[in-house]
């Protein structure tokens, strides 16, 4: 039978002493997060309780007083280099991925149409605009040809 999630009371879970990630400025938009999407994405534990995944959302849960979060325990049988792998490898491998500005630029775009705040996704006014500065500079400026009008002396005219 496959592990399912399960809400635990917030004590019962320990982080990882040796937890690798810097997130302290991750924690303030992650409770935003939670706060307006609801707690979606489980911490994952391994058998002890002892956090794997999930460090920055167990922190985030503590700054906004939640007293039960949800988890995921991992089996008992996994072993601990393979927990130890799991831990890096799931905060390493989202920097692999990369954005699609033009898609991301539509999609907070129309978000913006429907007045939603844009701000709750992690990207604000700042980045459109920014963007919107960048694409400007991606193409050359149109330069007016100067026209040159002789004054004074009319110049002859050859005919040929």
């Amino acid at each position: 039978m496959p592990n399912e999630m399960n809400w635990v009371d917030i004590d019962s879970i320990t982080p990882y002493d040796k937890n690798p990630r810097k997130n302290d400025d991750a924690v303030e938009p992650v409770a935003n997060s939670i706060r307006e999407f609801g707690f979606n994405q489980p911490i994952v534990v391994d058998y002890n309780n002892i956090i794997v995944v999930g460090h920055t959302r167990h922190k985030a849960a503590i700054s906004l007083g939640m007293e039960t979060v949800p988890i995921f325990k991992l089996p008992k049988d996994m072993e601990e280099n393979k927990i130890k792998a799991y831990r890096i490898a799931d905060n390493r491998v989202s920097e692999f991925a990369e954005w699609d500005d033009d898609v991301l630029i539509e999609e907070l775009k129309a978000l913006q149409a429907d007045d939603y705040d844009i701000d709750m996704s992690g990207f604000g006014e700042d980045f459109i605009l920014s963007h919107s500065e960048a694409e400007a500079d991606r193409y050359t400026k149109k330069i007016d040809t100067p026209v040159y009008t002789p004054k004074g002396i009319e110049p002859e005219l050859m005919h040929l």
